[in-house]
């Protein structure tokens, strides 16, 4: 093992960044706040030929989860998992932190009098809550402290167009089975921050797990390890071929012969060039940024969240936001990217992002910076994950783009899927159903109309 140790102060560093535009506030750039202080291993890059029965190209969640749960169906199958990086390098060690179980957009914001449209719903949350709860378990059981713990984060309306959006998806969120809450005037703003020329109107608020992301994923990683998963990282895959005996995944420096490969890729697959003998699934990319101040005195905490509870607006342009570790974590400005690692710390992205949140919170305006980072992800059009079978070859399955509502939860959720697929449990019925529905999802012409009226409905009742 090669041991590896992030600490200290975030790197003051400046290169790679466009400086034509000015700016007042030192940004220290890091890969990720999650990985500040925090001691991790690597395992040894694929070096020469190794056999295994199935082998899972990602360490992100998504491959993670996989690994997890196909040792938990069949123990003495040999996995073996492959990271270009190390694992948590991407998305999952640099997120928000917030675990947050709702449905597909799509499958939440149409005909919820469909008895169908609700049950898919339900079944997509039982599912994904079944497969956390057991990772969270075989977690605790090793003593693994990922820092969890249940948390409301809430969608501030300060308009009265709003406030009636957060009231309807209030409803919708409820009929789906999302634990949610819907508060107005006094009792909103109780549960809010607040700031002058702020009208606190109504919040809308969701449950969701908190916990520390980069030590879910070096968590789960120790728990395979243990459990006898092979896992190689620092091994950027450049080919994947199908083979009379299954498939062979190549590295610069070595080989690994499969039965079945699982592609839980993410956006930063993209950064290399990866030959697949198979159309790669189409997924936009976007890029989001966070930041985190120095730690901040207590009566401060308690203004930015009086309630003790996450922050977030109820507007087209969302923030949100969370305290960890006595600091405030700040994130939005998501935008559409090119897949560089200039755009991870694209300036202005950050300037704009650091404006937002003195608007918010300007008792911060002398407030310093402890770290600030950003990542990439990959969505599709109706931000629902692709998890498949490749056309091509049944013994390639893809597993990937999960920059959708819910991310984290969409990744996590997927190793039931793939595992279904993998060992070709066709009596799992729900697995298959919920693919199903998932590559078939599409924006049904009727939830722009449905969403418009109930929401036109909502606006006239509190206007009247």
């Amino acid at each position: 093992m090669l041991a590896l140790k992030c600490c200290g102060e975030p790197i003051q560093e400046k290169r790679e960044l466009d400086m034509t535009t000015t700016t007042k506030q030192d940004f220290p750039f890091t890969q990720s706040y999650w990985m500040l202080n925090q001691s991790f291993e690597t395992s040894s890059a694929l070096s020469g030929s190794h056999k295994t029965d199935v082998v899972i190209v990602g360490g992100g969640y998504a491959g993670l989860s996989t690994a997890f749960t196909l040792i938990e169906a069949q123990p003495d199958l040999n996995v073996t998992l492959i990271e270009a990086q190390h694992i948590g390098f991407g998305a999952s060690g640099r997120n928000g932190g917030h675990i947050l179980n709702v449905p597909p957009h799509a499958w939440w914001m149409g005909n919820l009098n469909n008895k169908q449209v609700i049950d898919n719903a339900h079944l997509y949350r039982n599912i994904a809550e079944d497969q956390k709860n057991k990772m969270l378990a075989a977690l605790a059981a090793q003593n693994i402290d990922i820092e969890p713990y249940p948390e409301f984060i809430g969608a501030v309306a300060r308009t009265r167009i709003e406030e009636a959006a957060a009231e309807v998806l209030y409803k919708a969120a409820v009929a789906v089975g999302v634990e949610a809450e819907f508060s107005r005037g006094k009792e909103a703003l109780a549960r809010t921050y607040n700031f002058p020329g702020n009208n606190v109107r109504a919040t809308f608020h969701t449950m969701t797990t908190c916990m520390q992301p980069f030590k879910l994923a070096q968590g789960l990683r120790s728990l395979l390890l243990k459990r006898g998963v092979t896992i190689f990282e620092n091994s950027p895959v450049n080919d994947i071929q199908s083979t009379q005996g299954g498939v062979t995944v190549t590295t610069s420096n070595g080989t690994i012969e499969a039965q079945k490969a699982v592609l839980s890729t993410n956006a930063y697959s993209a950064r290399q060039k990866l030959t697949l003998n198979a159309p790669y699934p189409k997924a936009g990319m976007l890029h989001t940024y966070m930041m985190a101040t120095e730690k901040l005195p207590k009566d401060v905490l308690k203004k930015i969240a009086p309630a003790d509870e996450g922050i977030g607006d109820a507007s087209p342009t969302f923030y949100y936001g969370r305290v960890h570790d006595d600091r405030l974590l700040f994130g939005g400005t998501d935008r559409k990217t090119e897949n560089t690692e200039q755009e991870d710390r694209h300036l202005q992205s950050y300037q704009n992002l650091h404006t937002e949140m003195l608007r918010r919170f300007p008792y911060l305006a002398d407030t310093k910076l402890y770290a600030a980072w950003g990542g990439a992800i990959q969505q599709t059009t109706f931000e629902t994950p692709v998890t498949k079978r490749a056309d091509e070859d049944s013994n390639i399955i893809l597993n990937t783009a999960f920059g959708g509502n819910g991310g984290v939860n969409q990744s996590i959720l997927s190793g039931r899927l793939t595992t279904a697929l993998v060992l070709e449990k066709t009596d799992d019925t729900d697995a298959y159903h919920l693919m199903s529905e998932l590559e078939r999802t599409q924006m049904p012409l009727s939830i722009l109309p449905r969403f418009a009226l109930g929401f036109t409905g909502t606006l006239i009742k509190n206007l009247f």
